[in-house]
C-alpha cells in the first residue's frame, strides 16, 4: 500500500543520514478522473477505454474537450520534507519562464516546474 511505501522511505532516510541530508517529495504529475458507466465491460470490449469514463449526466472530472484525455486540471497534493524543502514554500504562486515568457501557477499553488527547480537546487548543494 502507498502509505506503507512512503513510511519505508521515511524510515530509510532516518537510518541513513536523516532529513538534513535528504529531500523527500511525494506528489503526482497530474490528477485523473474515473467514473465507470454501469456497462463498462461491454463498452470496453466493443469500443475503447475512453467510454469507461464518459457519462450522460456529466459525472466525471475534467472535460470531454480537453486534449489530455483523462487528465484533470485539479491540483494534486504535494508533501515534502528535508533538505532545501523550505524553498518550495517560497515558490507558491511564483512565476517561471516558459519559452521566454512568464507563466504563473494558480493562486496559492506551485507548479511541477517549481518541484523540478527545487530538485536541481538540492542536487547542487
Amino acid at each position: 500500500d502507498f502509505q506503507d511505501s512512503v513510511q519505508t522511505v521515511i524510515e530509510w532516510i532516518e537510518e541513513n543520514g536523516g532529513f538534513n541530508e535528504t529531500l523527500l517529495i511525494v506528489t503526482a504529475d497530474h490528477d485523473h478522473y474515473l467514473t465507470l458507466n454501469d456497462n463498462f465491460p461491454e463498452l470496453l470490449a466493443a469500443s475503447s477505454a475512453k467510454n469507461l469514463t464518459e457519462s450522460e449526466d456529466g459525472h466525471y472530472w475534467g472535460t470531454a474537450e480537453q486534449v489530455w484525455g483523462t487528465h484533470t486540471t485539479r491540483p494534486v497534493p504535494t508533501y515534502f520534507a528535508g533538505a532545501c524543502s523550505e524553498q518550495l514554500n517560497d515558490m507558491v504562486g511564483a512565476s517561471y519562464q516558459v519559452y521566454g515568457e512568464h507563466a504563473f501557477p494558480a493562486p496559492g499553488m506551485i507548479d511541477q516546474v517549481h518541484i523540478g527547480q527545487l530538485i536541481f537546487d538540492a542536487l547542487a548543494n
